[in-house]
């Protein structure tokens, strides 16, 4: 099966465009030393061009989640209480919310979920314990936002005021759901509860959520928390 043929088999996602892929790329490839086939030898030829198109599509795929945006979120909890921050500006501004932001590169997960902790409420942790994973596609942006979730009932400090929050102690049995997120409403009694989850919201603006999936989860034993966060890794 030539090249061009395998286009019809591949209509679907990066496919389409890694199909793309003719004899006349594997000519050159070939020129450069990238592969030894012989002018005539088609199908070997197609046999390349299938292991292109897989070897692309495994390298998108991996790209793709590599450009979602990590996130950490923090909810300190103390007894019957829960710490919740007012956002006063930037990216869900006027909404309450637990504390953190983006993993800055260099940093483990954890420990960007600790700094960011500290520099929006003044708390201090040595550390924290996941409870949860999200992961949230916006309509018409071209990133998702994958959130990581960690708690505590072990801290030091008083919290205080920052440029971006505002912290309040509320408790469980009157958390601000119409002032917080829609997806929170979802999974933030899986947290009170002790649980921990793994979920998904497609939201079309920052108000409606047409699509989600959540679920509870074992542990997050899986996960590499030695994880360096690196920009630039491909």
């Amino acid at each position: 099966m030539p090249c061009g043929e395998i286009r019809q088999h591949h209509q679907r996602g990066h496919s389409q465009w890694i199909s793309t892929a003719t004899s006349d790329h594997l000519d050159s490839a070939r020129a450069k030393g990238h592969i030894n086939l012989s002018q005539g030898d088609k199908y070997k030829k197609s046999a390349v061009c299938f292991i292109v198109i897989l070897k692309f599509q495994k390298l998108l795929t991996w790209r793709s989640i590599m450009r979602n945006k990590l996130l950490t979120l923090v909810l300190i909890r103390d007894k019957c209480r829960v710490l919740l921050g007012m956002k006063k500006k930037g990216f869900g501004v006027g909404r309450w919310n637990g504390f953190g932001g983006k993993v800055e590169p260099g940093e483990t997960i954890m420990q960007g979920a600790i700094r960011e902790l500290y520099e929006e409420n003044n708390l201090k942790v040595n550390s924290l314990n996941q409870v949860g994973i999200l992961k949230f596609e916006f309509i018409g942006e071209p990133q998702w936002l994958e959130v990581h979730v960690f708690t505590s009932g072990v801290y030091s400090g008083t919290p205080k005021e920052s440029e971006e929050m505002c912290p309040k102690w509320y408790h469980i049995d009157a958390i601000p759901y119409d002032t917080m997120w829609p997806d929170d409403k979802q999974w933030f009694p899986l947290f009170l509860k002790g649980k921990k989850f793994s979920g998904y919201f497609k939201f079309l603006g920052h108000d409606v959520i047409l699509e989600q999936t959540l679920e509870t989860v074992d542990d997050f034993d899986h996960l590499d928390q030695n994880y360096v966060f690196n920009p630039n890794q491909s």
